[in-house]
């Protein structure tokens, strides 16, 4: 839905770092546009623009790889990608489903350039660098903005690629690296102003200093071995990959410094040598800048896979022809033509079979225009009943972006036809420290009559989110009511009036600190619920940015059997100000409990700690979108 979001901004020409913010990036999303248009501007056209788009980024790795062994020709080389193709996706689907994120269309970055990197350096050999290189960095400037992960490795990777086509010529080698930088410059900065309408400075801050700010802390998991907090740690990230991540990148390392050495004493093909080390440093780059910068994920190195396994097949390609002659010669060519048809007939039929079961049939579903696709029946009376709340809303002469805030945006959005009151299209993401207070003002302030939150019983990762957003939620609960629910969403509506404030001594909190790490015991007076807690630490504390402080809950809900906690555990990051809100759930009779405790171990002196026991609804036992809409209208519901 994140990419629904980024496309359908950039498809209305709306302005980045003002009118929206993209979490996925720049160019990648505009690399989508041409095929969302194509396919009809729907949420089916971002997912069915992602799948396409990822298709085409899997053919140029493979064409890239394929080209760099060279010891294959054209004919043979377009056979080989075929049967690669279905291949990759029988192997490993990581690499060609694009999933929320887009991340194999992230990984694709270097190899879409590939066919540039290739003609320019080999012109920049015969002829002045500087020109070519100048255009070489007027692509390399668009794809800065592609993604933060695979955007920044692009220019320092393509830089490092040039020492190496210029070992030997220092002259030749400061006007092409003059070239590339100054065209990089020139269309980054063109583009940005573009997308952003002639105000760069709101995505600049947004994507360099808030989401910066955040990743750190904000996603899990929140164990020490998650975090790269000094160059010792990486060992961390090595023990978390799968063998085959960790197999392509022992590969990688083992061949990229033979290519490296062979360059700069003037050996090796220039051209191809140069263009591998680009392909290898950016695919580096990109899996360990997300990593270093936010949490340690072993989906982030499945981009290494194909190009470290190819590595020794690149860069050692006169001992690998030798061998693959021989066996051609022993095996004969008609034998490998058949086994190359089978394995290409047995993928093909294993992917379309997963395909057609992951295909739920059409019986009770009905269009969605609006979605583009079919919905469950269900779906579609709760999108109607959405769709008539805001016809009324509007109806009324109201903004339509103050019809309807969620936390995350979903396909209710889009069939209410109304537009995000925030730039941001969802509260889960790394929003920073003012994205925060500008979402939560919105409900704080009564800014919008109505807002969709995560339904608990859909994800237990909807616990975290309270955790991670209680202010959020606590104001969102004081001045908003839950009038509906499906399967996902709760629907809030705004009250009459705010709720009256907590009854004093509702709940206590004491602080008891040990020497690295602080508890804080919680108790609630009357039925129990939820209690929320305004915690202020040592100044201190707030400036171990990196440093992590983490949160360890012991409480009501965790001895519930069908609650296994979010992620790994009951543990969550806290932000890295000295003040902040949390909550935690208790019961008459019944102590909870908070550990806050670093990463580093380090004392955490708690100054304060003030607890309030919040009224919280019954989310439960929620009549249904189309129930609430018809009682509403003063119908019966339809389920009487």
């Amino acid at each position: 839905m994140q990419g629904y979001f980024a496309v359908e901004n950039f498809w209305r020409m709306r302005a980045l770092g003002t009118d929206f913010q993209s979490y996925l990036g720049i160019t990648i999303i505009l690399f989508l546009i041409p095929l969302y248009a194509l396919f009809g501007a729907t949420l089916f056209a971002s997912v069915l623009s992602a799948h396409f788009a990822v298709i085409i980024g899997a053919i140029a790795l493979w064409y890239a790889i394929f080209r760099m062994m060279r010891w294959l020709r054209t004919p043979t080389l377009i056979v080989a990608i075929a049967i690669a193709l279905p291949l990759m996706d029988f192997l490993s689907p990581v690499l060609t489903q694009p999933g929320h994120s887009l991340r194999p269309l992230r990984w694709a970055l270097p190899y879409l350039l590939f066919p540039l990197v290739l003609h320019c350096f080999a012109k920049a050999l015969r002829s002045g660098p500087f020109p070519v290189c100048f255009q070489l960095g007027l692509f390399a400037g668009a794809g800065i903005l592609w993604s933060n992960d695979a955007g920044l490795p692009l220019l320092p990777a393509l830089l490092a690629s040039l020492l190496l086509l210029f070992p030997l010529n220092p002259r030749a080698l400061l006007k092409a690296l003059a070239g590339v930088v100054s065209g990089a410059a020139l269309s980054a900065a063109a583009l940005l102003l573009l997308v952003t309408h002639g105000a760069p400075w709101g995505w600049i801050t947004y994507n360099f200093s808030a989401v910066a700010t955040d990743q750190i802390w904000y996603f899990g998991s929140w164990g020490r071995d998650t975090r790269i907090l000094a160059p010792s740690d990486l060992v961390y990230m090595l023990d978390r990959m799968p063998n085959n991540c960790r197999i392509a990148l022992l590969l990688m390392v083992a061949s990229l410094p033979s290519a490296v050495l062979n360059r700069l004493r003037g050996k090796g093909a220039p051209v191809m040598t140069s263009a591998y080390v680009f392909l290898a440093l950016a695919a580096l780059g990109t899996a360990l800048l997300p990593q270093i910068g936010g949490h340690i994920e072993t989906g982030y190195n499945d981009g290494l896979l194909l190009i470290g396994f190819a590595s020794p097949f690149i860069v050692f390609r006169a001992r690998v022809v030798r061998l693959a002659v021989g066996i051609r010669r022993k095996v004969g060519l008609p034998t490998l033509a058949r086994a190359s048809a089978i394995t290409m007939l047995v993928c093909m039929t294993v992917i379309s079979y997963r395909t057609w079961k992951a295909i739920e049939p059409l019986d009770n579903k009905v269009f969605q225009p609006e979605l583009g696709l079919h919905v469950p029946r269900d779906f579609a009376r709760d999108a109607a009943a959405i769709r008539s709340l805001a016809d009324q809303w509007r109806a009324a002469g109201l903004r339509n972006d103050r019809f309807m805030l969620s936390v995350y945006t979903s396909a209710l959005d889009i069939v209410s036809q109304s537009q995000s009151p925030t730039p941001f299209g969802s509260i889960i993401h790394a929003l920073g420290e003012e994205g925060r207070r500008q979402f939560n003002g919105m409900v704080a302030q009564r800014q919008v009559g109505y807002v969709t939150t995560i339904y608990p019983g859909y994800s237990p990762w909807s616990q975290w989110l309270y955790r991670a957003n209680w202010s959020f939620f606590r104001a969102l609960n004081h001045n908003y009511e839950p009038v509906a629910r499906n399967g996902q969403h709760v629907l809030w509506r705004l009250r009459a009036s705010p709720l009256p404030a907590p009854a004093e001594a509702s709940a206590q909190c004491s602080v008891m600190q040990h020497g690295d790490s602080t508890d804080l015991f919680v108790t609630a007076t009357g039925q129990g619920g939820m209690v929320s807690l305004s915690i202020e630490l040592d100044p201190q504390m707030a400036r171990q940015k990196r440093n992590i402080l983490t949160a360890t809950e012991i409480s009501p809900l965790f001895e519930d059997r069908d609650f296994e906690g979010w992620g790994e555990d009951s543990l969550y990051g806290l932000p890295p100000t000295q003040s902040f809100e949390t909550v935690v759930p208790a019961k008459p009779g019944h102590l909870s409990r908070i550990r806050l405790a670093t990463l580093e171990p380090a004392a955490v002196p708690v100054r304060a700690c003030r607890a309030e026991l919040v009224a919280w609804p019954d989310l439960e036992n929620l009549p249904g979108f189309e129930d609430f809409v018809r009682k509403q209208a003063g119908v019966p519901p339809r389920s009487s």
